[in-house]
């Protein structure tokens, strides 16, 4: 939890009026703070304690590499889904674009379930995470038999299916380009582009651009609410920011826009959430 000054509260279900420095005196004061935060945030699956400062004004913690390893770990992974994306699903016919056994790629893949869907449908899946914990699991869980093999240029390893169907590049996602795995067909973006710090949105879109392929087609899922009540991760990611990424050298266009909100996100603060997917591919 970051160190809160004055009358700061670490996240919305914390009263302002309960924060540490009013707590130093009372060791259990802090304690019990400290815990019914993270017990809450846990049970909602919030992605992290917020600050929030007196004015109401809500900031984004900056998260480091470690602190999303360090969230697998502490089992902090409310953004794992147990099925496979319905938009994915529904819009797989999109990115494949009537071609087979094409390359896709998953940044910060986490152990979702989509690659092994899609390495049954014949295709390569090439994926990217940082916690080695989450593709462990991911190769269990699945009962996928694998290798694994020290990949020195990205400070990494390869895990992979014997079949090489399914690839997993487990390293700090900026240490990952071409040169690695080469180019793909298609990319699906959740939970990705949305979790990373802003400031590192345009280094992240320069690393999928040269990955991308003539002919790519990049699904990318795009979360919009409230920032004022919210500020993320997932952040919010705005059409006019997915064009300032993307639209020099790339066609976008939406194709699909749904309520995405659950009651869970109440939690957040916000009453509404939209979930977007554009398409992105070479001009």
């Amino acid at each position: 939890m970051e160190p809160l000054q004055g009358r700061q509260r670490c996240c919305r279900h914390c009263s302002p009026h309960q924060d540490l420095g009013e707590a130093n005196s009372d060791d259990s004061s802090v304690a019990s703070l400290v815990k019914r935060c993270f017990q809450v945030t846990a049970f909602f699956s919030v992605s992290h304690p917020c600050i929030m400062s007196e004015t109401g004004t809500v900031t984004s913690k900056v998260m480091s590499t470690d602190e999303w390893v360090q969230r697998w770990d502490e089992r902090a992974i409310g953004f794992h889904k147990d099925t496979i994306h319905p938009l994915l699903e529904k819009h797989l016919l999109v990115m494949v674009n009537g071609k087979t056994n094409i390359r896709i790629f998953f940044p910060l893949c986490g152990k979702a379930l989509d690659m092994k869907w899609l390495a049954d449908q014949g295709h390569t899946v090439i994926g990217v995470e940082a916690a080695q914990k989450a593709v462990e699991e991911f190769f269990e869980e699945q009962k996928v038999p694998f290798t694994t093999q020290s990949v020195p240029a990205i400070n990494g390893k390869l895990f992979q299916s014997e079949d090489k169907k399914l690839n997993i590049y487990c390293c700090d996602f900026y240490n990952f380009s071409k040169d690695i795995a080469g180019q793909v067909d298609g990319i699906w973006d959740r939970g990705a582009l949305v979790a990373i710090n802003n400031e590192d949105r345009e280094k992240y879109a320069t690393i999928l651009k040269g990955l991308m392929a003539p002919g790519c087609r990049y699904l990318l899922s795009a979360l919009q609410y409230d920032e004022t009540k919210y500020a993320g991760p997932p952040h919010h990611l705005s059409d006019d920011a997915v064009q300032q990424l993307y639209g020099d050298k790339y066609s976008i266009e939406m194709i699909d826009d749904v309520d995405a909100l659950e009651s869970r996100h109440s939690q957040w603060g916000i009453d509404w959430l939209r979930e977007k997917v554009f398409l992105i591919t070479p001009k």
